[in-house]
């Protein structure tokens, strides 16, 4: 049986928080756990399934951070996992330009947090660019 977001009746965003148990009032709160598994599953399955699609990720070590001298608040930890993400992205479209010979164009899809958070992301953001 196919547990994709129409089938199980699905509306809205999926978040990874949501597949934990305990979350209610969530587009996912009225699945089983197996049923939750099921959609997840399905839903990595087809993003890793198209050769069009890139997932670039980044984990950082809180405490190897918190050692660097320009790391200090959370909103630190935060830009400088972010920077990693968009840099090593610049480098892929980068190297699938020189394998195809043709301009190659990508979009970063990053998850909003909290209105001001994401106000002081997009300002060192511009500052780094200039």
């Amino acid at each position: 049986k196919d547990f994709g977001k129409a089938t199980v009746n699905v509306k809205g965003e999926l978040k990874w928080k949501y597949f934990g148990t305990g979350n209610t009032g969530n587009p996912l709160s009225h699945l089983e756990k197996d049923e939750k598994e099921k959609v997840r599953s399905d839903v990595f399955r087809t993003i890793t399934s198209r050769k069009a699609v890139k997932l670039i990720c980044c984990v950082t070590s809180v405490e190897a951070a918190y050692k660097r001298p320009t790391i200090v608040n959370q909103d630190d930890v935060y830009h400088l996992t972010y920077k990693g993400v968009t840099e090593r992205f610049q480098y892929f479209l980068q190297d699938a330009t020189r394998v195809t010979g043709q301009p190659q164009y990508g979009i970063v899809v990053s998850d909003h947090r909290m209105t001001n958070d994401d106000k002081k992301l997009r300002k060192r953001a511009l500052l780094a660019l200039s």
